[in-house]
């Protein structure tokens, strides 16, 4: 019997040890003799005569002809009995590893054998001591019969009776002759065994060494198979060294054994299923043999981006057209994703008019940048896409982007330039990849291309012109003629002559072509070529070269372009006639020895424009800029300061300047681009500059006529208002500076709505007590904001906007206060004179409260009423239930009139007492977008977050579900600390978001602000989280359609959401109209020592909201004065009995004060308390992290809808 991990000793091993016998050696092999049993020698050596004659075997495993009858086996009852022999045939050859769950087809075998008791449906033990003997003498006993049913993976079975149980055999056996002689059809193929009966499928196996049956093994329990044992027997097992050695592949175990570092065994076939599950890979992708001959037959496309820095002209992605035919590729730098589409239309007119030729197909992958069935259909293009996830598919484009950034990262670490170059290596290394040779773009063989042929002394045109016509050269023995690749119709003998070009014997034909050859049918020189980066003197055209002194200035050569004899160039070195940061081209320079530069600026983002244009007719156009005539601006890098000669400007004229010339060998870079993007420069122009500080930079800046225009403004509304009369300075008075503040009020959509300059006083330098007293003025509250849209949405109001100009300007002073005549104001003959302050002014620190008091004093008077809960809402009805409601911010306001003619009665009002500025209807309150429609009011910031984004370098992100990953426990950051400046700023822009209209994101912002004081890592990858799920809802809003018009809220705590101090989370939120109207996520001040206790504290600060709510609503005439309690929903059964239940316990009796606020409210009829089932607590998200579903199902519920289609 062959020993577990002895198998090559008994294989090939045992040629080793006759070796070993012939060299002489003394030490015995410790082996069994397969004729007596017995240890210490070979069969061959055995003295013993039991066991009878040779069986005659065919060839063994090396070498052998048919591995599936290697030796034959018997089984030999107890007694040596002949007439009880159970005999059968099998095979031997691959059953050194044990297998007790699969089962193997011998066609050698003459009845069926198992080896696990597991198989047997019936089972009948055999006691008599029978034994399995097989041809190696080894035997095995038999300790049973009956019936197994194999059950194979296509569902039929086979029912196999009289199965021998041999616990001893190596695999479970299917004889072949058994089945043959019940009628079943066998068929053994090269690598698959198939089993039928009567014409219907039974089942089938694979070749694994021997063939497999192909079984549903799953019933069979697969721990006895799995179990390890420390007995010698099983320490050599395949699959316990497989899980010894953590599942490496068995390719490196068969190695191991080779060394003798583990026992030897049979690996052959070897299957693990837990390797198949964890490490199973995706399938290899087919080669694309099938590729176009024909150019423009198909294109491929792909964007990648840049997200670090960007490029010169603040360019940021990269989208490449490669032609599958020639593999020529076009670059084309953009500045946003979306111009992907207008760069294939501006790809596909240059291309078709150069060949002439239609694109027939575009191969992209699934981004929507190229999204635009309409488009497509029109030119009858066809737009593949990748499946998803899927980018092999779109191979060429994948490899062509890997190739352009693996030499843009050789390129730049070789230069020493900055990242900020990475665009203009991007368009050199295209160039230089397209007249480079393309291993797929081969040598067309003779006989694919079109040549001229000698057929019955008439010669058919050709299209190939390189091909020689001076007589037949060679004969094509077929009778076809080569040259219409048919029989010809005027050919009747059966030769046809074909002209060849003479063969020159010194010059090797290239194998490869490059995609310049292919695209340009002509050869490209490349003896211009220079080191990308390095340092080069360039000549100044003749108008500007002088006599004396320099005539060169210093650059780094940064490029070719694509349709100009000339090279492009940064300029580095400061000089009197190109600005520094610029891009030219030019012909003539010197390069030296194409040194690099120890140390390059680095470009700069700042863009000036000037309206003197070059006098050349030759228009210079980048790589991938397109052909196409269009309007052309050129502009210049330049370092901290712009140019003050800026754009021309639709608001004011311009001086006209004298054209000058350049030349037309020496140009500086022009940019070319559609409307949209020249759109796009003018606004970058306008608002690359930040505002002045001080009014000497105002005035010397390229805006100054409009900042004089606001300047005026402000000082026409000074004196209009009559704040200060000049008088002598008092003796020992302490006179307070001015200071002017600039600022451009800008749109929602990004352009500038008007220049705004106001005079601020220097009061930081009051003092209390003497110069002021009292300094608190009420603002409207943003959920007063809200519940006013509400009400507007749910009794159709008419809403409109008006602002105070120069709100402060209004307020009366009572104590006096002298300033120094404002700067740029200085009355000629006065010099001397101060001003003495009638009414208050911006920066005074009593001016907020003076003009608030002023305010109300004018409307209280007018016949409104002021509303206690909050006093900056005003309204006035009269009987007949017609009226308006005035909502006040500082100097902006709402007015919400029953029809038209109340606000413009109010609008009358408020002008004759204030200089307003009538804005029509609301469309933005303090940056919040307000959008009216069938649906009702919708209220977003869509704007804000996207200017946020960009912000915090986040607009590229992708999006994602939740804005809080439910999984993460944070934690105190004990680690490295993030920049806590740039924390607290994120926090504070979420904040803002947050109270507005996005209560989705209440608890992470609140989760994360209280880490504000020592942020981690993990904190600044969750704001990002935040981050990226509000790009993907950016465009979400708070939605009033006006139902339901009940106010009620509900209520929800999260026990111990802090382990480190042991707190809890409250979360409460109020509805009104089908929005959102009020919420709140807190940290609760107390501890709580159970979730009833929390739930409890949540409930309390949902009613304190409530019944400030109610009141606010009390004293608006448009609500009935019978206001029904708010209703508080509860997900918490002990917390609505406890608010309901007048006992004190010994565990809540700590509550007694909340406890008795709630019972009060209601009693009072202000609340009542009702239960909710927790998945429609819609208060739930305000507490904890939720999944995806649960944080889109919350956001439905509060209010949050897409504007998209508003």
């Amino acid at each position: 019997m062959v020993e577990e991990g002895e198998s090559s000793k008994a294989g090939k091993g045992k040629r080793k040890f006759h070796g070993n016998n012939n060299k002489g050696s003394n030490k015995k092999p410790k082996v069994t003799c397969w004729k007596c049993g017995k240890p210490g020698h070979f069969k061959r050596d055995c003295r013993s005569g039991k066991g009878g004659g040779k069986v005659k075997t065919e060839a063994g495993p090396s070498g052998s002809k048919d591995p599936g009858k290697q030796s034959g086996m018997f089984v030999v009852p107890a007694d040596h009995s002949v007439e009880n022999y159970y005999v059968s045939m099998i095979s031997e050859s691959f059953y050194v590893k044990d297998d007790d769950i699969s089962w193997w087809v011998d066609s050698g075998a003459t009845c069926h054998v198992c080896k696990n008791l597991q198989w047997f449906k019936d089972f009948k033990p055999i006691e008599d001591g029978s034994l399995l003997k097989m041809g190696n003498v080894a035997t095995e006993p038999i300790k049973g019969l009956g019936s197994v049913n194999l059950v194979f993976t296509s569902g039929n079975s086979l029912l196999l009776c009289n199965v021998l149980y041999v616990p001893g055999i190596r695999k479970n056996l299917l004889s072949g002759i058994v089945l043959n002689n019940c009628g079943y059809k066998q068929v053994m193929e090269s690598d698959k065994y198939i089993l039928s009966k009567h014409g219907t499928f039974v089942g089938f196996g694979y070749l694994n060494g021997m063939f497999k049956l192909n079984l549903d093994v799953s019933f069979v329990n697969n721990s006895v198979c799995m179990a390890s044992t420390s007995s010698s027997n099983n320490c050599g097992k395949s699959e316990l060294w497989h899980a010894r050695l953590g599942h490496v592949h068995y390719k490196r175990m068969r190695d191991m054994s080779k060394m003798s570092l583990i026992p030897a065994f049979d690996l052959n076939g070897e299957k693990c299923k837990t390797c198949m599950l964890t490490k199973i890979t995706r399938q290899p992708f087919a080669k694309n043999i099938n590729r176009d001959t024909e150019v423009l037959e198909l294109v491929h496309s792909d964007l990648c981006d840049f997200h670090s820095t960007p490029s010169l002209g603040n360019k940021k992605y990269v989208v490449t057209f490669i032609d599958d035919a020639t593999r020529y590729c076009y670059v084309y730098l953009c500045h946003t994703k979306d111009e992907a589409l207008e760069k294939f239309k501006i790809y596909k007119q240059e291309v078709e008019l150069y060949h002439d030729v239609k694109i027939k197909t575009l191969r992209t992958d699934r981004g929507g940048e190229y999204y635009d069935p309409v488009f497509f259909q029109s030119t009858g293009i066809i737009h593949q896409t990748t499946a998803p996830y899927t980018p092999q598919q779109n191979g060429v484009s994948e490899r062509k982007n890997r190739t352009l950034k693996e030499m843009v990262n050789s390129m730049l670490t070789y230069s020493g330039l900055s990242e900020g170059f990475w665009g203009e290596a991007m368009l050199t290394a295209c160039y230089l990849l397209n007249r480079v040779p393309n291993k797929r773009n081969k040598q067309p063989q003779w006989g694919s291309l079109p040549v001229k042929a000698w057929c019955w002394g008439k010669t058919h045109p050709s299209s190939n012109p390189g091909v020689s016509n001076q007589g037949p050269l060679s004969v094509n023995p077929r009778g076809a003629c080569l040259a219409l690749g048919k029989n010809c119709q005027g050919c009747s003998l059966a030769k046809v002559q074909v002209n060849l070009p003479k063969k020159k014997k010194k010059k090797k034909k290239r194998n490869k072509l490059t995609p310049y050859e292919l695209w340009h049918k002509k050869v490209p020189k490349l003896s211009y070529l220079r080191i990308w980066g390095c340092r080069a003197v360039v000549r100044l055209t003749d108008p500007k070269i002088n006599n004396i002194g320099q005539r060169g200035i210093d650059c780094v050569f940064i490029g070719y372009p694509e349709n100009s004899k000339c090279y492009r160039f940064y300029v580095i070195e400061p000089n009197d006639y190109v600005s520094v940061h610029s891009v030219i081209e030019s012909r003539d320079a010197d390069f030296g020895n194409e040194d690099r530069f120890t140390s390059v600026p680095k470009p700069t983002d700042t863009i000036a424009s000037s309206s003197n244009f070059g006098t050349s007719d030759q228009v210079i156009v980048s790589p991938p800029e397109p052909a196409a005539p269009r309007r052309l601006f050129r502009y210049e890098r330049v370092g901290e300061n712009l140019i003050e000669n800026g754009v021309p400007s639709e608001k004011r004229s311009v001086r006209a300047r004298k054209a000058k010339s350049f030349g037309d060998d020496f140009q500086l870079y022009l940019v070319e681009g559609s409307r949209n993007e020249i759109e796009f420069q003018y606004q970058y122009c306008f608002n690359v500059d930040e505002d002045p500080k001080t009014y000497s930079e105002a005035m010397a800046s390229r805006d100054a006529a409009f900042w004089k225009e606001a300047i005026q403004d402000e000082i026409d509304s000074i004196m209009h208002n009559n704040t200060w009369k000049l008088s002598d300075s008092p003796p020992g008075c302490k006179l307070l500076n001015s200071k002017w503040i600039f600022k451009r009020k800008m749109k929602v959509d990004g352009s500038i709505d008007k220049y705004k300059a106001i005079l601020v006083i220097q009061g930081f330098r009051q003092k209390e007590g003497i110069d002021f007293f009292d300094t608190y003025a009420p603002v409207a509250r943003i959920t007063t904001i809200r519940l006013l849209l509400a009400l507007a949405a749910i009794h159709n109001l008419v809403i409109h906007q008006m602002d105070v100009k120069t709100a402060f300007l209004n307020g009366e002073l009572d104590k006096e206060i002298y300033m120094k005549q404002p700067e740029g104001f200085v009355i000629s003959g006065n010099e001397n004179k101060v001003c003495k302050l009638v009414k208050s002014l911006y920066g005074l620190k009593q001016a907020p409260k003076q003009w608030h008091q002023k305010f109300d004093d004018v409307v209280l008077s007018n016949g409104f009423a002021l509303n206690q809960a909050d006093k900056c809402v005003y309204s006035k009805f009269d009987t007949s239930g017609k009226g308006v409601i005035i909502c006040l911010y500082v100097d902006d306001m709402l007015i919400f009139g029953t029809d038209q003619d109340q606000v413009d009665k109010t609008k009358e009002f408020l002008s004759s007492k204030f200089d307003m500025k009538d804005m029509g209807e609301a469309d933005v309150i303090l940056g919040i977008k307000i959008i009216r429609g069938e649906h009702g009011i919708t209220i977003s910031q869509s704007h804000y977050i996207e200017k946020m984004l960009n912000k915090f370098n986040m607009k590229d992100c992708s999006p994602i579900g939740t804005p809080m990953d439910p999984t993460v426990k944070l934690v105190p950051n004990k680690g490295v600390t993030v920049n806590q400046l740039e924390y607290s700023r994120a926090i504070g822009s979420l904040m803002y978001a947050m109270l507005s209209t996005r209560p989705d994101i209440a608890f992470a912002v609140g989760k994360l602000s209280r880490y504000t004081h020592n942020p981690g890592l993990v904190h600044w990858q969750a704001i990002n989280r935040v981050f990226k799920y509000l790009k993907g809802t950016m465009d979400y809003g708070l939605t009033y359609s006006g139902f339901p018009s009940v106010l009620e809220g509900y209520s929800d705590a999260s026990w111990i959401t802090n382990k480190e101090d042991h707190s809890s989370t409250s979360g409460w939120v109020f509805l009104l109209g089908g929005g959102a109207i009020c919420w709140a996520s807190k940290k609760q001040t107390c501890i709580t020592a159970s979730t009833m206790e929390s739930e409890f504290v949540a409930l309390a600060a949902a009613g304190k909201e409530a019944e400030w709510l109610r009141n606010l609503i009390y004293e608006i005439p448009l609500w009935h004065k019978q206001i029904s309690s708010i209703s508080i929903r509860c997900d918490s059964q002990a917390t609505l009995a406890k608010a309901y239940s007048e006992v004190y316990n010994g565990k809540s009796r700590h509550l007694g004060v909340r406890h008795s606020m709630i019972r009060d409210l209601i009693t009072n009829g202000v609340i009542s308390v009702v239960f909710v089932k927790t998945q429609h607590n819609l208060a739930d998200h305000l507490t904890k992290g939720l999944n995806g579903d649960l944080v889109k199902s919350s956001a439905i519920g509060v209010g949050l809808k897409s504007t998209r289609n508003l």
